[in-house]
């Protein structure tokens, strides 16, 4: 004789449960549907926050190392005018130490910011950076010719030649960092407005 089995599918049936029972049922799904995409969403947004950081933080040390390019640059200036200014040969020589160290300071920076890894988007920063290349060159090769006659040349021809010759190129080169700068900052606003949006799409 065989043993009846336990008559409990008709109990289990979605169709012979209470309304009630049904209600809090369907009620108890969609929480958890409702607690799984939450926690996607803030997994998602999470990863977002975490790349918008990193987004910040490269363009924040790509702008900090083109704003000490440019103080480089003022210092080798300054030190080129006061060239232009001493007539003892001790100074010029320890003046032309600080423009060696001021140009050191510049070339580091200039590689450094060279080996950063760039995203997709940083066409605009780039091309200024060898905009910025251009100006240096022009510029660069006359503060050298300038540096190297000081302590040799008199006062007065130094002054000429750095009103005659360095002084446009100069601003030049100021000019072109300013824009480098700026296309940073331009870069770095852009990339903080993508992820924000893509944030709050998500």
């Amino acid at each position: 004789m065989k043993t009846p089995l336990p008559a409990i599918s008709r109990h289990i049936a979605f169709g012979d449960m209470s309304i009630a029972l049904r209600l809090r049922l369907g009620f108890l799904i969609v929480l958890l549907l409702l607690a799984a995409l939450g926690l996607m969403n803030w997994q998602q947004i999470g990863r977002l926050s975490e790349s918008t950081r990193q987004l910040v933080e490269e363009d924040g040390r790509r702008g900090w190392i083109a704003n000490d390019m440019q103080i480089a640059v003022q210092e080798m200036a300054l030190a080129l005018g006061t060239l232009c200014q001493t007539e003892d040969r001790d100074e010029a020589r320890r003046v032309r130490e600080d423009y060696k160290a001021a140009l050191a300071r510049y070339d580091a920076n200039k590689k450094t910011l060279s080996e950063l890894p760039t995203r997709e988007d940083a066409s605009a920063w780039q091309q200024a950076l060898t905009e910025m290349a251009v100006t240096e060159n022009n510029a660069r090769s006359l503060f050298e010719q300038l540096a190297d006659m000081a302590g040799q040349a008199d006062v007065r021809t130094l002054q000429d030649f750095y009103a005659t010759q360095v002084s446009t190129p100069q601003v030049v080169w100021m000019d072109s960092l300013s824009n480098l700068r700026k296309a940073i900052a331009n870069s770095m606003d852009k990339a903080a407005f993508a992820a924000g949006t893509a944030a709050h799409r998500a």
